[in-house]
Order: structure tokens, then sequence, then C-alpha cells
């Protein structure tokens, strides 16, 4: 029987690629050439909750007022699921804030829903397509919403 060695064009990257990527960005999120990536991207900190630990990650925001809206479908959002104090860097200057999370819920289509034009990438991480009109498939948005989570973050 043959085995195919091939490598497979979906393979995610390694841990180790995930964690270069991420303290270059980290690190370019906190200084001075953070306008580079600051209108797409935050530095989000917080504790876990089993663990205690401090986790500090990139992810991608949208901001109205004093209110952070972030997307994502990693399981890291189950750390803030109810008024979990934060810390993020946004656009060069470090702030606190109190975040919440909603999964699978009328939220998180709402925002998915505003976010899909703007944004590529999302589009091509949770597989959206836009209609001629520039609006995202409402099936496509809601089949994503259902292992998505919104994290609202109030600043402080």
């Amino acid at each position: 029987m043959a085995t195919n060695t091939a490598p497979s064009a979906n393979k995610p990257p390694s841990t180790f690629v995930f964690k270069l990527a991420n303290g270059i960005v980290s690190g370019l999120l906190r200084s001075p050439l953070h306008g580079i990536l600051s209108n797409t991207l935050i530095l989000l900190s917080f504790k876990g909750k089993k663990s205690g630990k401090t986790y500090t990650i990139p992810v991608g925001y949208t901001l109205n007022g004093n209110l952070v809206k972030i997307v994502s479908s990693a399981g890291w959002w189950k750390n803030l699921r109810k008024d979990v104090p934060v810390t993020l860097w946004l656009k060069g200057q470090q702030h606190s804030g109190i975040a919440e999370a909603f999964y699978g819920d009328e939220n998180v289509v709402e925002a998915i829903m505003a976010l899909a034009p703007k944004s590529q990438q999302l589009r091509k991480m949770y597989r959206i397509s836009l209609d001629a009109n520039g609006q995202p498939n409402p099936e496509d948005i809601r089949r994503a919403a259902a292992h998505t989570a919104q994290i609202r973050i109030r600043l402080t």
C-alpha cells in the first residue's frame, strides 16, 4: 500500500510558526511602528480561568467608541465568558477593559455580518461569499456563527 508523503496544502502551520509570528506581531504592536498593523490588529491579554497564566495574543478587531469587538473560533474566548478584566494594546497605547464573550447567537451573526464586507481575511477564514452588491451570503454567515464567538470589550 502506497503512502502519500506530499505536503498537504491545508495543513495548519506548526506551533513554532504561530509562536514566531505572534512574537513578531506582538513586538510591532507595542513599538513605534504599530501603525503598520494597528488599524486591523490589537494585542489582547487575559488570565486563563483554570491555569491563572496570562495569555497575550494578537487579534483582529473593530472599535466603536469605547467598545472593542472581536470574533474568533479559537477556544481561548472561553476564558472571557462574563465580565473579565483584560489589558489590550490599541493603536500603540495600553488600555484596560472588561470583556464578555457570546457564542453562536444573534450577537455573533450581527458581528460577522458587519465585519465580512470589510475583511477579506475573515471571509476567507469562514468561507463567506459576497453577492453582486458586496453583501455577505446570510447562509454563510449563519454557518460561520454556529461555531464562532464574539468578544466585546468595554474600555475602562
